[in-house]
């Protein structure tokens, strides 16, 4: 049978540590333990946080923008609310070049207000709302 060929879009932090990144990392690496084929385009291929929890990783860190075929599965995770560079960047490969796209929610507005004491602007996830509209699959972490 014939490993799945899986791409992952997500933006890391050069240092420091996220949840929602280090969740998308172990995704990745799960899917690549278990044979898929997994490439994980990233705005930082060095990342510490990558570098040190999964040095010993199968999944192919490569840099956004070169992305050349088309894979069965194009995971996209999120990246912060109101940040629209992330989407520019990754969403065109993603969207042309995959046979199928899941967008990964972690969180919705009504959601972030009703837990957090810090309140946001509801409208900091319209882009999260566009991007979904155009995968086919949205997959909640809840």
């Amino acid at each position: 049978m014939k490993p799945l060929n899986i791409s992952f879009y997500c933006w890391l932090p050069k240092s420091g540590f996220s949840g929602g990144r280090y969740l998308s990392l172990c995704l990745a690496n799960s899917l690549a333990d278990s044979g898929c084929n997994v490439d994980f385009f990233t705005n930082e291929t060095s990342s510490h946080m990558a570098l040190t929890c999964f040095e010993n990783s199968k999944v192919n860190f490569k840099k956004v923008g070169t992305q050349t075929s088309s894979y069965d599965f194009g995971i996209i995770i999120p990246n912060g609310p109101g940040s629209y560079d992330f989407y520019n960047l990754f969403l065109n490969d993603a969207i042309n070049l995959n046979c199928k796209n899941i967008f990964y929610n972690f969180e919705s507005g009504n959601w972030w207000n009703a837990q957090s004491p810090y309140k946001k602007d509801i409208s900091l996830w319209d882009s999260w709302k566009k991007v979904a509209k155009l995968c086919d699959t949205i997959l909640s972490i809840s």
